[in-house]
């Protein structure tokens, strides 16, 4: 929220045409407020869907305020749109005149009958960027790069010896691109031959000052990796998934920003809602067919200079004996032909 915020703040100074208040509205910060002009209001999924709970009158009154005064309602990480959470948030604050613009790097879902319902959601309208004659762009990553926006990927394959026997069910489950099991998960993550490639790479990339971001296999290799790089080398690192306690979460990723802490573990946290402009290694241990899994890890490394990130980031595959994983090449286009 408090990066939506920020990028609010510093892109009206440069582009807005009217005073314009900022209003942030969630951990409570929503009291007390007044809306007599223009205004950008950052909320919270979690407050927005306590407007639907709430008993309070001024709250009541709060909430039927913010909906008649809805002109656009953003939605980000809008490939969530469908879920049912998300709906009935969107629903407390459309009016007909609403207008509705999803934000994602992934306009996409993993279940075909969700990635329909998506689309339909959004009325088939994918926006593309075009160049400065209106024409769309053909290949926007590449564009995005040229102009230091998004960073170049530097696509490396980090190969492994392992080999991982798949039942008929496993085999079957993979072919029809539905995620890998947690038990396929748990046999790459015990293979001590996998980790110490994974280690040796971190090692490399730690001496050339690199600021290294590493999607685990499972959470419990996510910490063993962690206590592996410390008792090994010394170097400082933190692990962070969903069961990290949130104040040592917020201060690992606080440090990783501000260039305090150079390795940052994680199974399941980072993929989302994160940003560490300079990171320019990312490590991918975590195997999934899904691409929008895939691409929200790879996206945690493309923040170009022009957006205070890097000119190249290394992409680093941890590669197994895994068939049909997606690549990078894929994962713009791939959605953009769900919407014609």
């Amino acid at each position: 929220c408090e990066q939506a915020a920020e990028s609010f703040e510093i892109n009206w100074k440069r582009y807005g045409n009217q005073p314009a208040d900022l209003i942030r509205m969630w951990g409570g910060k929503q009291k007390n407020i007044t809306i007599d002009k223009t205004s950008f209001i950052v909320i919270g999924l979690d407050t927005a869907y306590g407007f639907l709970k709430t008993q309070k009158d001024d709250l009541n009154d709060l909430r039927i305020t913010l909906k008649k005064s809805c002109d656009i309602l953003v939605c980000d990480e809008a490939h969530q749109s469908v879920a049912e959470t998300y709906k009935k948030v969107l629903d407390v604050f459309q009016t007909q005149k609403t207008k509705l613009i999803g934000l994602t790097a992934t306009p996409g879902r993993t279940d075909t009958e969700e990635q329909d319902e998506l689309i339909k959601f959004y009325e088939s309208n994918l926006i593309g960027i075009v160049d400065d004659k209106g024409n769309k762009l053909r290949n926007p990553l590449k564009h995005l790069q040229n102009e230091g926006i998004l960073s170049k990927i530097n696509h490396m394959e980090l190969k492994t010896d392992v080999k991982i026997t798949l039942s008929e069910k496993e085999k079957k489950s993979v072919s029809n691109h539905s995620d890998l099991s947690q038990e396929i998960l748990k046999k790459l993550a015990n293979n001590t031959g996998r980790t110490s490639a994974i280690l040796d790479k971190v090692r490399d990339l730690y001496l050339n000052e690199r600021k290294i971001i590493i999607f685990a296999t499972t959470k419990s290799h996510s910490d063993i990796l962690s206590h592996l790089i410390d008792d090994t080398w010394g170097y400082d690192n933190q692990s962070i998934t969903s069961d990290t306690n949130q104040a040592i979460r917020d201060q690992s990723i606080s440090n990783f920003k501000e260039g305090n802490l150079r390795i940052l573990i994680n199974y399941g946290v980072l993929t989302t809602g994160f940003d560490a402009p300079k990171t320019d290694a990312v490590i991918i241990a975590r195997p999934t067919t899904s691409l929008v899994l895939y691409s929200q890890m790879i996206g945690r490394g493309l923040r170009g200079e022009k957006m205070n990130g890097t000119k190249f980031c290394d992409v680093y595959d941890v590669i197994d004996n895994i068939q049909n994983l997606p690549n990078i090449s894929e994962a713009y286009k791939y959605f953009e032909e769900l919407y014609k």
